[in-house]
């Protein structure tokens, strides 16, 4: 629609004259946590993707693929890969964490043990935790210090990491309370191909 053209040309525009790229760490080298880091750099912030596998970490950065997880795709050089979770966790103003629900908690745990200072949270995990029935938000607020927590919110929707990679058209929605989070949501992954609107 021609009101949707606008408003991404208006917004892109504002925001390459703001300048107001982020680093942003992707916790999980999955096929989702993967694509997300593609675009993460597309719209040139800065990147650091934890992957728990020293193999693809060492895939990724030699090789600009993640073959165990997207066939046949090469990935921007600018897509850094990291094996020491403190690492992501200290480089980051964003963190993104793509991990399965059934290991939410523990790495939720294991990140607020490296925070030392408050960022926002972004969690792309679909379900709840089994033995709670806890919204992975709920999850995660439950492990990371309030204190070391400025936002926390959810990136969903009808969307394939194998089409994202490919920069096919993808739209989803970010959801939080955190009215500042869901604008640096946008600002970080809103672009051409990859729409990004409040919930």
């Amino acid at each position: 629609m021609e009101y949707i053209k606008i408003f991404d040309i208006i917004y892109l525009t504002i925001r390459k004259k703001e300048g107001e790229d982020m680093k942003v760490s992707v916790i999980g080298a999955g096929s989702w946590g993967t694509a997300l880091s593609q675009a993460i750099v597309d719209n040139k912030n800065e990147l650091l993707l934890y992957a728990r596998s020293e193999a693809v970490r060492d895939e990724i950065n030699n090789n600009h693929t993640n073959s165990r997880y997207l066939k046949n795709i090469v990935l921007p050089d600018e897509v850094k890969a990291t094996s020491d979770l403190e690492e992501a966790v200290k480089f980051a103003d964003v963190i993104v964490i793509a991990v399965p629900t059934k290991v939410m908690r523990e790495t939720a745990n294991k990140i607020n043990q490296y925070l030392d200072k408050p960022k926002y949270i972004i969690h792309v995990s679909k379900g709840l935790e089994m033995d709670t029935n806890k919204r992975m938000s709920e999850v995660i607020q439950d492990e990371i210090d309030p204190q070391n927590l400025k936002g926390v919110g959810v990136l969903s929707g009808p969307s394939h990491a194998e089409e994202l990679v490919l920069r096919n058209p993808t739209v989803v929605a970010i959801a939080s309370e955190n009215n500042e989070l869901t604008k640096v949501a946008q600002e970080i992954f809103h672009n051409k191909y990859f729409r990004i609107y409040v919930k």
